[in-house]
């Protein structure tokens, strides 16, 4: 079942989406959880309940039902681990939160989207997601990082070759350059597009790119050229049946009839743009043709004579154009808004309601800036002219080759150079620190070595005053040792002088001898 519905015919696919849903269903009620066939049964109604989300968008246009059906199959996803498959999941719920105008909660999901894809490894859903995130940027007219992630998105189409990818984010690059008013620069990334889609056979994408050249042709002024490119994709819309690009594509149709002044033509084909999408309830795409039709009403008041028939007409005018604003504002379309704005200040003041005039005035200057400032174009042209120079200097490899090896040389040369430096600067400190503790060292010895001077300069006055003091004594000793050997030696010469001298008694002994 799961096969012939990826066969996608139209004739049996839904029918089978349906019969896989309800047999996946009726198979996890009647076994048991721990059966190793339920994960099999998971996986396929996960696949069901994407398909089926997709019916209730495209055919039944319910857009409630058809996040109900996709949340049920992202949730299934999470639970069984299916990882491969929860980002496209993520990105069709963002979708259709970007066709209601929620742009944050879009953002939300497209930003999940790519950071699993990134984790994943899929570089084809991350370019999607970015391309996606670009286009949600661009519609709160934020032109910097719109082109931000178009080209990131661009730069991993052409790494892939995902020709399919590369048309689109052409197309949205294109669209840029139609909001800041440089219809040829759009008209050239538009047929790139274009071509593209010729080249694949993509006929359901082709659509976009015939609509977008079309309109293009019709802002530089060649509505005869953008008839026949209109004709061409309404031929082939029909046989898709894809009624919301039908509605937008008569709408364009009836706008060129009306700058051609072929005004039965353009209520004719402008009327059935404006059913077609209030039956699918296309928001934008109404609110687009009201403004359309507002426009035509101002016209013909003009070519009016009578005051009351002129008046007439603005009333009609007025009407259309304050339920076209009051749709822009629901959506949060700044383009939309401003156009919208402009166009009903504009009749305010034909009608002599200058106070709404004013107001819806200020709107449009606000909206205005928002989407076309100067910042706005300068990272246009920036984003442009960075994106040629790198594809340019891609292109001419031999040059390439050589201006890479030698920016190699010159930053093996820098990065030697750099090293060189930082392991004199490593020495420096290294020698730095040496000197540091060095110096703390010998600060440490310095008062160790005071403290020990201090404490022999004590020592050596201590023994110098011992030395004075024993000095004193051997003085003392001496003169004493001196008084008592001149005492001894007076005495002796005392003893001396009373006894007999020796040679005397030795004389008088010898001769007592002789006698």
């Amino acid at each position: 079942m799961n096969a012939i519905i990826n066969l996608d015919m139209d004739s049996v696919w839904q029918a089978y989406t349906i019969q896989l849903r309800n047999f996946c269903e009726n198979k996890l009620q009647n076994i048991k959880q721990d059966d190793p066939h339920v994960k099999i049964y998971k996986r396929f109604l996960a696949h069901a309940y994407f398909n089926y989300a997709f019916i209730e968008k495209e055919d039944n246009h319910d857009r409630k039902e058809a996040i109900a059906s996709y949340r049920k199959s992202l949730k299934i996803r999470e639970e069984i681990g299916d990882v491969q498959e929860i980002p496209s999941t993520l990105i069709n719920i963002a979708v259709i939160y970007n066709e209601e105008g929620n742009t944050s909660l879009a953002l939300e999901y497209y930003f999940k989207s790519a950071d699993m894809c990134q984790k994943l490894g899929n570089k084809k859903e991350l370019s999607t997601s970015w391309n996606n995130i670009g286009s949600t940027y661009q519609k709160r007219a934020n032109v910097e990082k719109a082109l931000e992630y178009y080209f990131k998105s661009r730069k991993i189409c052409e790494e892939m070759g995902d020709k399919g990818g590369l048309a689109a984010v052409l197309n949205n690059i294109g669209y840029v350059y139609k909001v800041q008013r440089d219809y040829k620069s759009g008209l050239e990334y538009f047929e790139k597009s274009l071509k593209i889609r010729e080249e694949e056979k993509d006929y359901k994408n082709m659509a976009v790119a015939l609509n977008n050249v079309a309109v293009s042709y019709s802002d530089l002024g060649n509505y005869d050229k953008s008839l026949e490119y209109h004709f061409k994709n309404l031929a082939l819309l029909e046989k898709q049946n894809n009624q919301e690009m039908m509605g937008r594509c008569l709408n364009n149709i009836g706008g060129d009839y009306v700058d051609k002044g072929d005004y039965k033509n353009a209520v004719l084909y402008m009327d059935k743009g404006l059913k077609m999408r209030e039956k699918i309830h296309d928001k934008r795409g109404t609110a687009n043709s009201l403004y359309c039709f507002s426009r035509l009403y101002v016209i013909f008041a003009e070519k009016e004579k009578s005051p009351e028939a002129k008046r007439k007409n603005l009333k009609i005018a007025e009407d259309y154009c304050t339920r076209s604003l009051k749709l822009c504002l629901e959506v949060n379309s700044p383009e939309l808004i401003e156009s919208s704005a402009h166009q009903l200040s504009i009749i305010n003041k034909k009608l002599g309601d200058h106070k709404k005039a004013l107001e819806n005035f200020k709107l449009h200057v606000l909206m205005r800036d928002s989407v076309s400032n100067e910042k706005s174009r300068k990272a246009s042209i920036k984003s442009a002219l960075q994106y040629d120079y790198e594809k340019q200097a891609a292109k001419d490899s031999v040059a390439h080759a050589k201006e890479t090896e030698i920016k190699n040389a010159k930053l093996a040369r820098q990065t030697a150079e750099i090293k060189t430096k930082k392991n004199q600067q490593y020495a420096l400190f290294g020698g730095l620190i040496l000197v540091v503790i060095f110096a703390g060292i010998m600060y440490n010895r310095f008062r160790v070595t005071q403290k020990q001077k201090v404490i022999i300069e004590a020592q050596e006055k201590e023994t110098q005053k011992q030395n004075e003091i024993i000095s004193q004594q051997k003085h003392l000793v001496e003169e004493k040792q001196k008084e008592i050997v001149d005492s001894i030696k007076y005495a002796r010469r005392i003893q001396t002088a009373l006894i007999t001298n020796e040679k005397y008694i030795t004389k008088n002994l010898d001769r007592l001898k002789n006698l």
